[in-house]
């Protein structure tokens, strides 16, 4: 969605949740269920693509790069500056594949095929390769619970323990949560 969609959207909701009888528009108010429908086969739709997209660029990276170190394990004589410039640029292909990635919107469990991982029952930390890919002013979650916005200017500590980063994201800050907790209000 664009910016003046989600206005419009937004003014739905609100037309549409705050006034009795008829829109402002002069149509029929939707009954709550067929709104919630209306609203999840939407998002399904625009959200499909993408994230199929993201999926499959994953699934080939991981199976270029499983290639690439088995054949950097079997040729003895390629140079160490070969095989690390090979590795940079199977790396440079990714985070310009993910690159301005809104990885919010994602579910948990789908952020685990990223490689995301699970720090407690409401955060979500995102492996070092993510950093690179993110948008600048993205709000981000620490171990600590606080959130911080990012700044590319001034990069992250790309430091990592059992394959993530400190930062991630609240439950709270991923659409699908955010949808569901703004419908079930």
């Amino acid at each position: 969605m664009n910016k003046q969609e989600l206005i419009e959207f937004g003014k739905l909701v609100l037309d549409t949740f705050h006034s009795e009888g008829k829109t402002k528009s002069g149509k029929p108010r939707l009954a709550r269920a067929k709104y919630d429908e209306w609203v999840n086969e939407k998002l399904q739709k625009e959200l499909k693509m993408n994230k199929e997209k993201y999926f499959t660029i994953m699934k080939n990276y991981k199976t270029a790069i499983s290639g690439l170190v088995a054949n950097i394990c079997s040729y003895e004589k390629w140079s160490d500056d070969f095989c690390r410039n090979e590795i940079k640029e199977h790396y440079a292909q990714l985070i310009k594949n993910f690159n301005q990635c809104d990885f919010t919107q994602f579910t948990m469990d789908e952020l685990k095929q990223l490689d995301f991982k699970m720090w407690d029952e409401n955060t979500i930390l995102m492996p070092v390769w993510a950093i690179d890919c993110l948008k600048d002013g993205t709000v981000l979650t620490t171990i600590s619970g606080n959130e911080i916005t990012f700044d590319k200017s001034k990069g992250l500590d790309k430091d990592e323990r059992f394959g993530c980063t400190a930062y991630g994201f609240s439950k709270s800050q991923l659409r699908d949560v955010a949808v569901n907790t703004i419908l079930s209000e």
